[in-house]
């Protein structure tokens, strides 16, 4: 192969690779498969470059639904908040999750836990880390507001993933878009 010849599609290498400049494009060629996504395919007495056949509706929904546990987990294990009806945005991710109910358990069997109304109680640290005053009962609000917050997230799993495996087509499937949002209790 020439110095200003390109690799692309089409290009071949022959067998053996007996010899260095064969070796160097055989290298090249393998190089360039893996950064364009094309196959490098064995046809006998050489190796060619070729295109990939476009992925069939099943791969595509394989991917949608792989794209959606990803952004699912990702959203629930770290990126999940909600607007509380306490008035500031709370964490509602799994850690915080576990946090709350921490905090309830700690509250409801402290002696030393005092309510709010009377001076006492304790501080929550919003998404934000900005610290709020809260009583057991606000607690216990934000707690459920929490839970229900992660049912509305596999409520919208469900409901995507159901639409994904219902879809005929690449076009339906590509309309689909995987997000998940806070829920807002706030005016509830």
């Amino acid at each position: 192969m020439a110095e200003n010849e390109q690799i692309g599609i089409g290009t071949k290498v022959y067998k053996p690779l007996d010899t260095e400049e064969k070796y160097q494009l055989y290298a090249s060629c393998a190089v360039f498969a893996n950064e364009t996504r094309c196959a490098f395919e064995d046809k006998g007495d050489y190796y060619e470059l070729t295109e990939l056949p476009p992925p069939n509706i099943d791969d595509v929904k394989t991917n949608k639904l792989s794209e959606l546990e990803t952004k699912f987990l990702d959203w629930y294990e770290s990126g999940a908040t909600v607007t509380s009806s306490l008035g500031f945005v709370a964490d509602s991710d799994s850690r915080a999750m576990q946090d709350v109910n921490g905090l309830v358990t700690a509250a409801e069997s402290s002696a030393a836990f005092v309510d709010t109304e009377s001076g006492g109680g304790l501080i929550f640290m919003d998404a934000n880390n900005v610290g709020h005053q809260v009583s057991l009962d606000q607690l216990k609000a934000l707690q459920l507001e929490i839970i229900q917050a992660g049912q509305a997230a596999y409520q919208e799993k469900w409901k995507l993933r159901d639409a994904i495996e219902k879809a005929k087509t690449k076009e339906e499937l590509g309309k689909i878009v995987i997000a998940f949002h806070p829920v807002d209790f706030s005016t509830k």
